[in-house]
């Protein structure tokens, strides 16, 4: 009885694939017509974007957008320097960093992946500043991600602890020593999942 209501807690917090689903669709519902009027919005350029645009990862991540772009079927216009942007190739700019820092390929540095994630944010704000609806887009993004990233972790508690033969209703052999251990390490799980290294258990979990 115990192994089976530890299994419970873990699958109550786990959902099912159609409950990940089902979030994630209700997420793009919501932001991609904010995200939509933030591509079409042209804003000038400052001397903050400029001196972004001269780190190295901001030079990477322009590579990273171009290819992106390509592989969608279309491309960007943006030069460094320039005196107007579109949010639409900032945008693209911005899933070259998100790229460059999930590449397992690129041998990034703890430090330098610190940097980059600042570079990042720093890039983030400055478009959610000049452009409101980006900045609304961000803001509900994360908000309606925080139910989804709660589930993926724990489907990550559960697929560690659940031995693949008795997952199901078959009979349920949980160690609590095991159970204990994994909530322990639990913020290592967070870690990887959000790929953020601030983030734990206690402040990725509601408190239920």
């Amino acid at each position: 009885e115990q192994n089976t209501a530890r299994l419970n807690v873990l699958r109550n917090i786990a959902k099912t694939d159609a409950d990940v689903t089902a979030a994630e669709a209700a997420r793009e519902a919501a932001t991609k017509p904010l995200y939509k009027a933030a591509e079409n919005t042209m804003v000038s350029g400052d001397a903050k974007l400029a001196q972004l645009f001269e780190r190295p990862s901001m030079k990477s991540a322009l590579d990273r957008a171009e290819k992106i772009a390509q592989e969608e079927g279309t491309s960007i216009k943006l030069q460094t320097g320039a005196k107007i942007y579109s949010g639409r190739d900032l945008h693209y700019i911005k899933l070259g960093l998100d790229d460059l820092l999930d590449d397992p390929a690129s041998s990034i540095g703890k430090f330098e992946k610190k940097a980059i994630m600042d570079t990042r944010k720093q890039l983030g704000d400055w478009l959610a500043k000049k452009i409101p609806e980006y900045g609304k887009a961000r803001e509900l993004f994360a908000q309606m991600s925080k139910p989804i990233t709660q589930m993926e972790i724990g489907k990550a508690l559960l697929n560690k602890l659940e031995p693949a033969l008795t997952q199901g209703d078959m009979p349920v052999r949980m160690r609590p020593a095991a159970f204990a251990d994994a909530l322990r390490k639990g913020d290592d799980f967070v870690k990887q999942i959000t790929g953020f290294n601030g983030a734990t258990l206690q402040n990725t979990l509601s408190p239920e």
